[in-house]
């Protein structure tokens, strides 16, 4: 049975098991994290997609007609659009979080940003290192995180960024602490705009901007259902760039679409930015929010009860000597938006 380790900055450990076919596409979602099995060491993640038989709680409790709940346990047989699986989470507030999960083909293209990727951001979370949905521009003195809901510009600002030389810290996520943001390396989402507004991606294989394209297409064509979004690592996406694990952060910048002629800063107390900031991260949690809030349900005197209160504490804590503004950036974004944008970020810091 294929299994994968891999280590993101020594902080999370990741196991992963199952048959080859569904191993391989969450294998390639971690591949630049990929590490030889540790001595001695249990994963903070394991992670298993074999079948598995639903276990039997003793004193469970069922949430919302769907989520068994049990001392330390969750269970659900759940679904997003046409994805169906059945998911147990074991120790979600230990050292330890083991997860078995079974589901259907497109389960698969949902599992990453449903359950890994939450459960990622929960170990560092309750670590002291908050990550936040965002990208981070670094001249390797400097950094800027850029925080922002999707379809913000926040890639577009990056891939202008790395085609003048700089290098990749983070795209989906930055992973902030007090004296450094640390990045967090997956596969580029691209949309058929990435392709027309960014000249560094045209080295990318053409078929690869062919499904680009045709899934671009489709999420279109679908009404925002068939999100399908093509991936790709960045060692083939760009192969020129350098990667940085971190950088020294000089900022936060909560990046917001308005009707601007240009990008304008506004003044935003500390209190709102960090509530902006919860925001942003709350939606990117999707179904898994609801997995906490029905284990908060059953154990309301857990650290996973206060979870969003302990995220919260986190970004204060970390953003407490760093500038932090709000920036509304014209709802068409251009060549032109990010020259203003990069201007502007200098200004203010």
């Amino acid at each position: 049975m294929p299994e994968g380790w891999y280590n993101i900055h020594d902080r999370v450990w990741i196991r992963l098991r199952g048959p080859q076919g569904q191993f391989a596409k969450l294998d390639k979602e971690y591949a630049y994290y990929r590490a030889a099995a540790p001595a001695n060491r249990e994963p903070d993640i394991d992670f298993d997609l074999n079948d598995f038989t639903p276990p039997r709680f003793p004193a469970a409790q069922t949430v919302d007609k769907k989520y068994l709940v049990g001392d330390d346990a969750i269970y659900a047989a759940d679904r997003y659009k046409v994805a169906f699986w059945k998911v147990w989470i074991e120790g979600l507030a230990q050292g330890t979080t083991r997860v078995r999960f079974r589901g259907n083909r497109f389960s698969m293209i949902i599992v990453v940003k449903l359950f890994l990727e939450p459960l990622i951001r929960l170990k560092f979370t309750l670590a002291g290192m908050p990550m936040i949905h965002s990208s981070c521009l670094s001249d390797g003195e400097r950094g800027f995180v850029l925080a922002a809901s999707p379809s913000t510009g926040k890639t577009t600002t990056l891939l202008n960024w790395l085609a003048a030389g700089h290098p990749f810290v983070s795209d989906e996520y930055t992973i902030l602490a007090a004296d450094r943001a640390w990045g967090y390396v997956t596969p580029f989402r691209f949309h058929a705009h990435n392709l027309e507004m960014n000249p560094i991606l045209q080295g990318l294989p053409e078929d690869a901007k062919r499904q680009i394209r045709l899934r671009t297409a489709l999420l279109k064509a679908s009404g925002g259902y068939a999100d399908v979004t093509y991936n790709i690592g960045i060692r083939a996406a760009l192969p020129q760039v350098p990667v940085s694990e971190s950088t020294p952060w000089t900022g936060l910048f909560v990046i917001t679409r308005a009707d601007v002629e240009r990008p304008v800063a506004r003044p935003a107390d500390r209190e709102d930015i960090l509530t902006k900031l919860q925001v942003i991260n709350f939606y990117e949690l999707r179904q898994f929010a609801h997995y906490l809030k029905a284990y908060a349900y059953v154990h309301p005197r857990g650290d996973l009860a206060c979870f969003f209160e302990l995220e919260r504490e986190h970004f204060r804590r970390v953003l407490a000597d760093r500038p932090c503004h709000e920036i509304n950036v014209p709802a068409a974004y251009g060549k032109q938006t990010y020259e203003q944008l990069l201007e502007l970020l200098y200004s203010l810091v």
